[in-house]
């Protein structure tokens, strides 16, 4: 029958309790003759395996980054950002104050020494009353302007063209404690006029100019 259908004879030897050993040639020829239906296996079926895995891993992965807290270093840096850009909102907020009082300059110091700090808020305070929305940098104020005053700086002068900035360190100067120290100094000019023509547009006296 074998040689029949095929023309060949593909059956190999039959052992002792005859048993047929099938090529793999003669299993192909026979699904053919027999138009035997076949699902061949997906070309996908590995990359879906494969995907099962990853799909698999990038879970475990979240499982473990959700039970363990960032390295402390990403802390580190991630909490002391977040201060530099309070200390650049708190001067955004300190200039804006001083315009709404008309001022035309502003100058600050930060002291490295916290008795210099203590001493120099107790002298400026009364005479200066919106000077207090930089005192909770007093401390830090130093620090950070020792890491980044160029940068701030830049920034100040490329976000606000009507102000001049400038950050300043002075080395082992007289301070107000009465000793010698470090302290940066930071002077802000405000270069456009107070003209009442260009203010009252913007006050409810807009409508009742007084020629």
């Amino acid at each position: 029958m074998e040689f029949y259908r095929t023309g060949k004879l593909l059956l190999s030897e039959r052992d002792k309790d005859k048993v047929t050993f099938v090529t793999l040639d003669e299993i192909e020829k026979e699904i053919e003759y027999f138009r035997i239906p076949v699902t061949e296996g997906s070309d996908n079926d590995e990359y879906d395996d494969d995907d099962l895995m990853l799909d698999s891993q990038s879970n475990d992965k979240k499982k473990k980054n959700h039970n363990n807290p960032a390295p402390a270093s990403v802390l580190i840096h991630k909490y002391a950002g977040a201060k530099v850009d309070q200390f650049i909102n708190a001067l955004e907020e300190l200039i804006y104050e001083a315009m709404g009082c008309f001022e035309e300059r502003i100058e600050l110091k930060f002291f490295s020494n916290t008795s210099d700090v203590e001493a120099y808020w107790k002298e400026i305070e009364p005479a200066l009353k919106f000077y207090y929305i930089m005192k909770p940098y007093g401390v830090i104020g130093y620090c950070i302007l020792d890491k980044f005053s160029k940068e701030i700086q830049l920034y100040f002068e490329s976000t606000m063209q009507s102000i001049s900035f400038q950050s300043i360190q002075v080395i082992d100067e007289l301070t107000p404690t009465g000793n010698y120290g470090n302290y940066y100094k930071i002077s802000i000019n405000i270069k456009d006029r107070y003209d009442k023509e260009d203010i009252i547009i913007h006050t409810r006296l807009a409508n009742y100019r007084v020629s």
